[in-house]
């Protein structure tokens, strides 16, 4: 190795996303990830408690099917986003991809005027079609007398929180400031459970309890309004905002009018997919859909964080091959995470039914135990479909979504048609692993300088799925007998039981056994995939080092990759 060679080398390890041309400040970069990633973890996984105390109370107060009948309104009354999608179009695009590089470029007024078109546009007519609901609901419960438009009554204001919450949510991500969103979150969820709580203890009749429901979920949706009115004022309250008119308007959707179409489509099939579940179903199909959903998003969401204008960053000043290089590093480190969480959440799915939800929903343990891989897949997916909104690549983006979404729809309808419910979750597993290599394949060949390996994206789930399905259940009854009898446990269990039997209404002795049952399979599973880490050189010591040099803070970092480092291997 010569010394240039040796040089470069020396400067990619200590910069990797450094190149001779290439001009920005990554410690800032850095901090914004950063952030952002700290604040949809603390949001995704802080919440917990929480929700669980909320969703166990939920499942008590109402059955099955009034939870679907909920469910089924809500996606009614929120339909018209599509519409919304589209007036005026490009909103979200604009917001998002635009409004970094004005900000770059100190055009704050036009966000300000750009802001105010699209709030007076929207809140109109998200208003007219809330009015239109309500009386929609009101005539045709007055002729039927069916409770389900009492219901959709009232959760048709939720569309007006949607058209405003997604400008205000959308600009602050713009703006990379991530801590607002978790405040106001939590802030709602503190106060709707006090009013689940409230509704629990109130002796009323089952239907009234529904309504009074409907309403309370309405409502949590809408405290954050005046906390994101109150900062957008304040932070642009001197600024005189810019005059825009629609032709202004017109020639900036020009940049996202083929995403809103994706986007339509992907709603489109949203509205279709729970409609057909209502109609060729039964009702509580909407609330098991909903539970595997909940639970599946648990493994990426902590995770899942829009990158988008730090990237958008790199690309508007024309920095592509860093912004590739990024993506490329940190994809490694997402499927390695995703997956581990995948892995604990798949084994712990019993014991979370079993003991949140009553004992008519364990039916459904073995397809939340398999689409939980979904989570997998819905991660790479809108990893990739940041990218290449970044990219600004929008035909092809959008030929690509509406393949994706009619994929979807077959998939959906040959599923159920055939194999009732479990047919039409699995091939939504199905789906969302074709729509994974469908954007990897346009990566590949439309983006031409993006040639990541498939192997690359995948070989983090191959392993996943040896170690969950194969490895862990052929070893674990023989692991199981050898702890057990050890820890002589069962007169362990049959005393926990004794102690607990009073405090709750389920079969305690079944709950301890599947709590051991889950912490010895996690354990088991943890040891395998660290295995799996250590002899296939999945993350080496250089990748910390590079990871490091990127400048993230971690909580306990230094603790954790010295740790790391002590097992890792170095790179080939």
């Amino acid at each position: 190795m010569d010394e240039k060679e040796r040089r470069e080398n020396q400067n990619l390890k200590e910069n990797p996303l450094k190149t001779s041309n290439e001009e920005i400040n990554l410690e800032t970069t850095s901090k914004h990830m950063t952030k952002a990633i700290f604040f949809n973890f603390l949001m995704s996984y802080g919440s917990i408690p929480i929700n669980l105390i909320l969703t166990m109370i939920i499942s008590r107060i109402i059955s099955e099917d009034a939870w679907g009948q909920l469910i089924y309104a809500t996606v009614i009354a929120t339909a018209p986003q599509i519409i919304l999608n589209f007036i005026p179009p490009s909103s979200q695009q604009i917001i998002i991809y635009q409004f970094p590089e004005m900000l770059i470029n100190k055009k704050k007024a036009r966000i300000k005027g750009i802001l105010n078109y699209f709030f007076k546009v929207k809140i109109t007519l998200s208003l007219g079609i809330t009015l239109f609901y309500a009386i929609f609901s009101i005539i045709l419960w007055y002729r039927t007398k069916d409770l389900f438009y009492i219901l959709l009554l009232f959760v048709s204001p939720q569309i007006l929180y949607i058209a405003t919450n997604a400008i205000f949510r959308d600009f602050y991500i713009a703006h990379k400031q991530y801590n607002f969103q978790p405040q106001f979150f939590f802030i709602g969820k503190l106060i709707t459970l006090s009013f689940y709580i409230i509704l629990a203890l109130i002796p009323l009749n089952a239907d009234v309890k529904l309504s009074i429901l409907a309403i309370v979920v309405t409502l949590e949706w809408f405290y954050a309004i005046p906390f994101y009115y109150y900062h957008y004022r304040k932070d642009y309250r001197n600024i005189e905002p810019e005059k825009v008119s629609w032709q202004d308007i017109k020639s900036l959707t020009k940049f996202g009018l083929y995403y809103s179409v994706s986007n339509a489509s992907w709603l489109l099939y949203k509205q279709f997919y729970t409609a057909f579940l209502n109609i060729y179903g039964i009702p509580s199909y909407n609330t098991y859909d909903h539970i595997c959903n909940n639970i599946s998003s648990k493994a990426y969401s902590g995770i899942s964080v829009s990158n988008a204008p730090v990237l958008s960053d790199l690309e508007s000043t024309h920095q592509r091959e860093k912004m590739l290089r990024l993506f490329k590093i940190t994809i490694n480190f997402v499927t390695f995470l995703v997956c581990i969480i995948i892995g604990l959440l798949h084994f712990l799915s019993e014991l979370y039914i079993t003991i949140i939800y009553p004992s008519e929903y364990r039916i459904i343990i073995p397809i939340v135990e398999i689409y939980i891989f979904s989570a997998f897949f819905i991660t790479l997916q809108a990893n990739y479909k940041e990218l290449i909104s970044v990219t600004k690549n929008q035909r092809s983006f959008m030929a690509i979504s509406l393949i994706e979404n009619a994929i979807f729809t077959v998939l959906a309808f040959f599923g159920m048609y055939f194999f009732s419910f479990e047919g039409i979750i699995y091939s939504r597993l199905i789906g969302w692993a074709s729509a994974v290599v469908l954007f990897w394949f346009f990566g590949r060949y439309i983006i031409k300088e993006f040639k990541l390996s498939i192997l690359l994206l995948f070989k983090n789930f191959i392993a996943l799925i040896v170690i969950v399905l194969i490895l862990v259940p052929v070893i674990f009854p023989y692991f199981e007998y050898v702890i057990l009898d050890f820890l002589n446990a069962e007169i362990i269990i049959q005393w926990a039981s004794g102690v607990l039997n009073n405090l709750f209404d389920f079969d305690t002795i079944y709950v301890i056994e599947i709590g051991v049952e889950f912490i010895l399979q996690a354990f088991l599973f943890l040891m395998f995939f660290l295995a799996y880490l250590i002899m296939f050189r999945v993350i080496t010591k250089e990748d910390i080092s590079r990871f490091e040099n990127l400048g993230f803070k971690i909580p306990l970092k230094n603790f954790l990759f010295r740790i790391l480092k002590k097992i890792l291997r170095h790179e080939k």
